[in-house]
């Protein structure tokens, strides 16, 4: 069955990622398709990510709430695991607090399409910190990895990121070494988090 989004432009690039999963309560699969070159309001290359209900065929157009140039939301996506009712979208090219290409990862629970999640290594909680290129959510990924079948753990790759060894990123650190960050629960609703940031040097763990 072919699929395609609604309102597709050239250059969109729908179908760069790709995931199949759960996301509503029914007992059909759904596709998330990003596009991340999809120009959002005018905002060129800002990126979306859609939404394919399975049994339907309603389409869902997801984008960020504050659209950036060249942001490529939509890069990465992923669903839970059946019953964890949540998607993640990952724009690594994406500026944090005015840094160049930090990225960003979003996080989207099932029937409340507005309710995006944004989170960053600026976040309270979110191992390391944002540094211009890193590129956080250039591929993302959700499970149970603590085995709590109340909550579902994001990982996220951050393949420039530069690390000194200590868990701290800096310009010091060796350039491009890149880092696995993994976020514990992060729709637990307490407004922080904590996770583990593991590299070819060493991990870094916050509370």
């Amino acid at each position: 069955m072919p699929v395609s989004a609604p309102g597709a432009a050239a250059g969109d690039a729908f179908g760069w990622s790709v995931a199949i999963g759960r996301f509503d309560a029914d007992r059909c699969a759904d596709l998330l398709v990003g596009a991340p070159y999809a120009d959002v309001g005018g905002i060129r290359d800002a990126g979306a990510a859609y939404i394919v209900y399975g049994g339907t065929g309603r389409t869902d157009r997801i984008t960020a709430r504050e659209p950036q140039l060249d942001a490529h939301f939509g890069w990465s996506v992923a669903y839970g695991p059946d019953g964890g009712g949540v998607a993640a979208i990952g724009a690594p090219h994406e500026d944090d607090d005015g840094v160049h290409d930090a990225g960003a990862t979003y996080l989207l629970p099932a029937g409340r399409r507005t309710a995006l999640t944004r989170i960053t290594q600026n976040g309270q909680g979110v191992p390391g910190n944002s540094e211009a290129g890193d590129m956080f959510g250039w591929s993302v990924a959700l499970d149970r990895l603590t085995g709590d079948p109340a909550g579902v753990d994001l990982a996220v790759g951050t393949p420039h990121e530069n690390e000194d060894g200590t868990g701290n990123q800096n310009g010091q650190g060796l350039l491009d070494t890149g880092a696995l960050t993994v976020v514990f629960d992060p729709l637990n609703g307490r407004g922080s988090y904590s996770g583990v940031r593991r590299s070819s040097l060493s991990p870094h763990r916050t509370p």
